[in-house]
């Protein structure tokens, strides 16, 4: 199954990841208020593990996973919950 990159996923050019990855970096600001028990810095931290700076798949869930002590499931949950925020925001 082919992995698409963030600004696919995100419906936006390739050249604009620049200002998604700003917008990124407020992720945990904008949410810990919302959801105080949440990890918003984790999410970010695997966004950018899952992505590189051009929006490209860098590695595999599984393997974040591992470097994260958790499972690729989980991963992809959390990752789900920032791109879903990120969605929302970006504009397109």
């Amino acid at each position: 199954m082919k992995q698409l990159p963030l600004y696919e996923i995100l419906g936006v050019r390739s050249d604009a990841m620049p200002e998604v990855w700003i917008l990124a970096e407020q992720y945990p600001y904008l949410t810990e208020r919302l959801h105080p028990k949440a990890r918003p810095e984790g999410d970010l931290e695997l966004l950018r593990l899952r992505y590189g700076a051009n929006g490209a798949v860098q590695a595999p869930l599984r393997t974040i996973g591992q470097q994260q002590r958790l499972t690729g499931e989980r991963v992809r949950r959390r990752l789900n919950r920032i791109i879903a925020w990120l969605s929302k925001y970006v504009r397109r």
